[in-house]
């Protein structure tokens, strides 16, 4: 712009004779030519980041070193790149409107309850409490909180406000989503061989593998008319795990368990000599079992109950066909599926068991069963990279289970929707014998409250999914749909 007007000057000043205006375009073009030259140079700067993997609905920390190898440095803005799946922090504003009880309701008190109630959840911010003077009676308070985004934090506020002493009722008259911190961009100042630090916090709603870009750098001249940017290398991997939900127990347990050289207790039911608990005596008990020192204390029967000391394999088929990716970045039945696949997979392999996945769909991976730690984080990592892609059915995995341990627990972990090899692959997986359990995430509803589904094709795919459920109990295995919104703890106490 600057170059611009200083060339107007000085090419139209000689047409009207003016040698001012021809002196002032020598004079900014002079001073333009001068600053294009001044601490706009290439610089040595080293960006190194720290951070670690997290789950799913987590954040991480972000710790940005910035180390100036070179001159000294006036003015440096860094923008680190992000991928688009993750997002900064992101807050929602939300502005109730609440009707007292009585008249006689004070501001103060309406203040000091809603601050107590609120204080349960510290993520959320009561930023506002204030009394609008109505001539209707009573008149009503308002008040200004923020929320996170994309939580349910919405839900446990509003159930909050509703069960207030002094308040009548309550209905949302605002909300908008605030514009994310701009905390991964900042400007500093660097001296020869000073080392910045920069943090911030990085929000990681879904699962994937990613990787944190390359930062930018923007060196600006003291006037700051100009301007040197370059991209410094220094990519970081960031892997997203599923969310584990949390199960108190998992009725599917191997016919046929592998018994090792000194068989390890798993701390499960069974009938070794490893003592679990006592319960209330039941006819039909053995009388071996019978705790006669507490029926001696209680005159009351209790019985024994002991550890079981085998280890059982189980096999997770996942479906990660296309079909299965269908829905929000958030809300598709693969999330859901990863999600209960890793639930199950961490509670087995506390229990010390030993447990294998094949996914199926594209591509084909297997990891075959094994047990420990270090086996549950090579699972949760596939997890966490794995993505919809093929059409290929559950047939297609049918050589991975004629391999497995005989009569041992196959989880299926799919909504069978468009898969017309599934009726053939799961005849073949009864007859030989395996203990069948297939979950189906539903997360229509959610396709549905978005509108990104037609009423039609809702109630048509619907209609389907229960019909390939009805066909997998005709066989003889256990099928049961599950609503993400429903427990899954609750679903696997019904599948068992």
């Amino acid at each position: 712009m600057y170059v611009g007007f200083g060339a107007i000057l000085v090419l139209f000043s000689p047409f009207i004779n003016n040698i001012q205006l021809f002196l002032l375009g020598i004079a900014i073009l002079g001073f333009v030519s001068v600053h294009t030259l001044v601490n706009t140079s290439p610089i040595k700067v080293k960006v190194t980041r720290k951070m670690e993997n997290v789950f799913e609905g987590s954040n991480v920390d972000i710790n940005l070193s910035i180390e100036n190898k070179g001159r000294s440095i006036g003015f440096l803005e860094l923008f680190d790149n992000l991928p688009k799946e993750l997002d900064l922090e992101r807050y929602m504003f939300l502005r109730y409107r609440l009707i007292p009880e009585s008249l006689e309701t004070t501001l103060e008190e309406i203040k000091a309850e809603c601050d107590h109630s609120i204080s349960k959840i510290p993520e959320v911010t009561l930023t506002n409490v204030s009394h609008r003077l109505e001539i209707s009676n009573p008149s009503p308070f308002d008040i200004e909180l923020t929320v996170p985004w994309n939580s349910d934090f919405k839900k446990d506020v509003e159930g909050i406000l509703s069960g207030l002493d002094s308040v009548q009722s309550m209905a949302l008259i605002e909300k908008k989503l605030l514009p994310p911190p701009k905390r991964n961009h900042t400007i500093i100042q660097l001296k020869k061989n000073q080392t910045k630090i920069h943090k911030y916090t990085l929000n990681c709603p879904v699962r994937g593998q990613y990787r944190v870009g390359s930062p930018r750098l923007r060196l600006y001249n003291p006037s700051f008319f100009f301007y040197y940017e370059t991209d410094i290398q220094a990519e970081s991997p960031l892997v997203v795990f599923p969310e584990l939900y949390d199960i108190e127990d998992l009725g599917i347990l191997s016919e046929f368990p592998k018994l090792y050289q000194g068989a390890i207790p798993i701390r499960r039911l069974g009938d070794s000599g490893g003592f679990y608990s006592i319960r209330d005596y039941v006819p039909g008990d053995d009388f071996k079992k019978i705790n006669w020192r507490v029926f001696g204390r209680t005159r009351k029967l209790m019985v024994n109950q002991y550890e079981r000391e085998d280890i059982s394999d189980v096999l997770l088929l996942v479906d990660t066909r296309a079909l299965s990716g269908s829905g929000t970045v958030i809300h598709n039945s693969l999330n859901y599926a990863c999600r209960v696949a890793a639930t199950i997979a961490r509670f087995l392999l506390q229990t010390r068991n030993r447990v294998g996945v094949v996914f199926y769909g594209g591509y084909h991976i297997s990891i075959p069963v094994d047990s420990g730690q270090k086996h549950l984080y090579h699972m949760l990592t596939a997890f966490a990279r794995i993505k919809p892609n093929g059409n290929r059915g559950v047939a297609s995995v049918l050589g991975d289970v004629r391999n497995f341990t005989p009569r041992s627990p196959v989880i299926l972990i799919s909504t069978l929707e468009r898969d017309i090899t599934a009726s053939y692959a799961l005849r073949e997986i009864m007859a030989r014998g395996y203990k069948l359990t297939v979950l189906a995430p539903d997360t229509l509803h959610y396709d549905r409250e978005r509108n990104q589904i037609s009423p039609i094709t809702y109630y048509s795919t619907n209609v389907n999914i229960d019909n390939a459920l009805a066909d997998v109990r005709a066989l003889g295995a256990r099928a049961i749909r599950w609503e993400p919104d429903t427990p899954i703890s609750t679903i696997l106490k019904e599948v068992a």
